[in-house]
């Protein structure tokens, strides 16, 4: 869909501190044949305990610096996270608007539960949103925080380091540095076992999560082909829609912004399928990071903002990925500084 008036206020992050994967290696949470294959530099972690530092506190962090210099206070709240927040039965988006300071009144403090996609996914809910006249503005928010027994972040997939980070960001119509011009996505549920493998269903939640073998048992009675080929028609389908709402062409693109997968994972899943070179993209932003879950996109954004790698006019492409699968696409056209 095509949005014309739909402009990115503020933007904010919040990141854990570069861990290098030597150490990682040194005390045996990560081999070398997977260093290899992911080519991973190393993963944000944030070292405090998880009390003193939640997710949803770092998520507090990205929007306060998102909303800085506004004077136009989000109606509703759009929040995507992967992994616990600190609490069962509990809503991080009510925590977030309440610490943000926002009072009571119409809008939503809404959770999206599209995993990995959900800040690309919230920017789509928050465009159609305001156009529909239901708000003015909306803060869109993802914050993770792995590691532990639990998720350890380094061997718990493959191809893929897990790193801690938050990412805000305010769409409003009032105009701001960057404009949403499309937004497009798509779902490919029969994907959806790929990340539930053959465990059974459980009434609590399980003590240790290991991405990597889910993946291997449900892959041993499908074929990888068929994941990647069904993964290369959701991507290229929404990046497709998406330029042409926008009325672009990929070669108008400056940037990709995608998951923040390990070096061969974000060729293979994301680049290759849309005949975009590494240079053009943030993978090498990535190799530092670790996935962030759902904050990659919007992290990236941020870093090509403030790092001045884009100038008023360029277009860069947001690509988002989740679990289940669905992928989301947007489009923005940076206006000024």
């Amino acid at each position: 869909m095509r949005y014309d008036h739909i402009y990115f206020s503020g933007i904010g992050t919040f990141l854990g501190e570069p861990e290098p994967v030597q150490s990682a290696i040194g005390r045996g949470e990560y081999s070398l044949a997977e260093a290899r294959r992911s080519q991973q530099r190393a993963a944000a972690v944030v070292d405090e305990p998880p009390d003193a530092m939640p997710a949803p506190l770092m998520a507090v962090h990205a929007g306060r610096e998102a909303l800085r210099d506004l004077a136009t206070r989000p109606d509703s709240i759009l929040y995507g996270h992967v992994h616990h927040q600190g609490f069962e039965f509990w809503n991080p988006a009510c925590y977030l608007r309440d610490q943000l300071g926002l009072p009571a009144g119409p809008g939503m403090a809404l959770t999206v539960g599209a995993m990995s996609n959900s800040a690309v996914a919230g920017l789509e809910l928050a465009a159609d949103r305001i156009t529909s006249g239901k708000d003015d503005a909306i803060l869109v928010a993802a914050a993770d925080r792995f590691g532990g027994a639990r998720f350890p972040r380094w061997s718990t997939d493959r191809g893929i380091v897990y790193g801690d980070g938050a990412g805000a960001v305010v769409l409003s119509r009032q105009p701001g540095f960057a404009k949403l011009d499309a937004t497009a996505s798509w779902t490919d549920a029969s994907l959806e076992g790929l990340h539930r493998g053959h465990e059974p269903f459980a009434a609590h939640p399980s003590g240790h999560i290991e991405v990597g073998l889910r993946k291997q048992q449900w892959l041993s009675s499908n074929s990888r082909a068929v994941v990647q080929a069904r993964n290369s028609a959701g991507v290229t389908d929404v990046v497709k829609r998406a330029l042409a709402d926008a009325h672009l062409d990929l070669g108008d693109i400056s940037f990709v912004c995608g998951p923040h997968y390990g070096r061969q994972l974000a060729h293979d899943q994301i680049l290759q399928p849309l005949g975009v070179t590494e240079d053009r993209s943030t993978v090498q932003l990535g190799l530092d990071l670790g996935h962030l879950g759902a904050a990659d996109q919007l992290v990236a954004f941020h870093y090509l903002t403030v790092s001045g790698a884009i100038l008023p006019g360029d277009h860069v492409l947001l690509v988002g990925a989740g679990v289940g699968m669905t992928w989301t696409a947007a489009i923005v056209t940076v206006t000024r500084w």
